[in-house]
């Protein structure tokens, strides 16, 4: 008996298909784990872009609200609640703060994106508590005339420290043609 034909009929038959199968199983898991991977960017692009929109809403909002408070002033004060503006300005500062928690439970905090949307959110929120006291009646109107002026700068700087981080982290998603 020749145990070199033997062992090369044992090799074909039964190591060479079951290596076939591992190398096809393995390939299959690999390609999976790559379009997992490119749905959690297409995510975090929608999330991204969702939040960039949300941040230059709000900044167009408290320009709004600015104009509303060198318009009105002190008669601002006693009309707050029922002005439509200041309504759509709290309800996007909501919306970019509920994104600022999205974009906590997929990036961590040492993430320059997060850092970014972050300082927006901040900025958003001292923004906002400045309004609030202005309908309370006890604000000196140009002092948060100068805050709320400040914190549109600061809101339009974290918004493009934003947009530069979030293009870093996740691309564009627009592909060339070359």
């Amino acid at each position: 008996m020749d145990w070199t034909a033997v062992t090369g009929i044992i090799v074909a038959g039964v190591v060479g298909p079951g290596a076939t199968g591992y190398l096809a199983i393995r390939r299959q898991e690999d390609q999976q784990q790559h379009e997992r991977a490119c749905d959690d960017v297409e995510d975090l692009r929608a999330l991204l872009a969702e939040s960039a929109k949300d941040l230059q809403r709000a900044a167009g909002l408290l320009v709004g609200v600015l104009g509303l408070l060198q318009t009105y002033g002190e008669k601002m004060a006693t009309d707050q609640l029922t002005v439509p503006h200041i309504d759509d300005f709290k309800a996007t500062v909501r919306e970019v703060t509920l994104n600022d928690a999205r974009i906590a439970i997929r990036l961590d905090d040492a993430n320059p994106v997060a850092d970014a949307h972050r300082a927006g959110v901040a900025t958003l929120n001292g923004a906002a508590m400045a309004i609030v006291f202005v309908g309370t009646g006890g604000a000196n109107l140009s002092e948060t005339e100068a805050n709320l002026t400040a914190a549109h700068a600061d809101l339009v700087e974290a918004r493009k420290r934003f947009a530069q981080a979030a293009r870093a982290e996740v691309g564009t998603g627009v592909r060339s043609r070359s």
